[in-house]
């Protein structure tokens, strides 16, 4: 301690000038100017260099904290969709899409099919594959009750009253 006090400025600047630790050699080799300029400088200049740093540190601490809050908050909009459900998983998958640009109701469609359970999904396809298949069928019966209703028509209309 009383080597440090009796060596005065003189230790002071071998310190700045040849620094020892490594937090002492980031912040030199992140300074824009040398120390040797810096003693000299305007204290405008140095007050505006700083400020500009910190903006900087400030800026890019921000962005960071903001980046991790929005990719928190979608990993517990995924999770919810994941495990509560279609209602859930629908609400959950609006947002979603909301927050991303995207178009609300079919990320609300994907959410909700996303909250099924894998029987139900299943049993989902199987009616749309079913419903494809027998669509042409459904539409012939249509319109073999059509020509039906058309010839009964057409007969009562022949008949005298």
């Amino acid at each position: 301690m009383t080597e440090a006090v009796s060596g005065g400025a003189h230790e002071m600047t071998d310190v700045l000038t040849h620094p020892k630790t490594s937090r002492q050699s980031a912040y030199l080799a992140a300074s824009p100017r040398s120390i040797q300029h810096s003693a000299a400088a305007d204290p405008a200049d140095r007050l505006k260099s700083s400020l500009r740093r910190l903006a900087d540190v400030l800026i890019h601490r921000g962005a960071k904290a903001a980046s991790g809050a929005v990719d928190r908050l979608s990993g517990e909009l995924e999770d919810i969709a994941s495990r509560g459900g279609s209602l859930t998983g629908a609400a959950a998958g609006g947002l979603k899409a909301v927050a991303g640009g995207r178009n609300p109701v079919w990320g609300a469609v994907k959410g909700a099919f996303a909250g099924l359970s894998t029987t139900t999904k299943v049993l989902i396809v199987l009616a749309l594959v079913l419903a494809v298949l027998l669509a042409p069928v459904v539409l012939l019966i249509l319109l073999l009750g059509l020509l039906v209703w058309a010839v009964v028509a057409a007969a009562r209309s022949r008949e005298p009253t």
